[in-house]
């Protein structure tokens, strides 16, 4: 199995325990009565069920981009990107303003 592959599915792990410990502690303090709410209901499991999927949801797309954001970046200098194709077929990529003679429009003062 490729390296990136097991490197998201570990912070993926780690984004589902930690998901897991926020809704047993929203539950367990019972935050904005959600547990109480849960027990009342006929349908506690999918409730709960739903409750931690999209808390997974968020909790390992959070791990995994902080995990891939902090990977270390190696550059070996060659610059093969878009930029230097780009300045091969149109020229210098800096951008000049034209060049103009502009000239003052003349305005009265004091006729409001």
């Amino acid at each position: 199995m490729p390296y990136l592959i097991k490197f998201l599915g570990f912070y993926a792990l780690v984004g589902f325990a930690i998901a897991l410990a926020f809704v047993l502690v929203v539950f367990g303090i019972d935050l904005g009565g959600l547990w109480s709410l849960l027990v009342k209901s006929n349908v506690k499991w999918l409730g709960a069920f739903m409750f931690l999927a999209f808390n997974t949801i968020t909790f390992s797309s959070i791990a995994m981009g902080i995990a891939i954001m902090t990977l270390p970046y190696d550059d070996d200098g060659k610059g093969k990107g878009r930029r230097l194709r780009r300045r091969a077929l149109f020229g210098s990529a800096s951008i000049k303003p034209p060049e103009t003679d502009a000239q003052p429009i003349p305005v009265r003062a004091g006729d409001s």
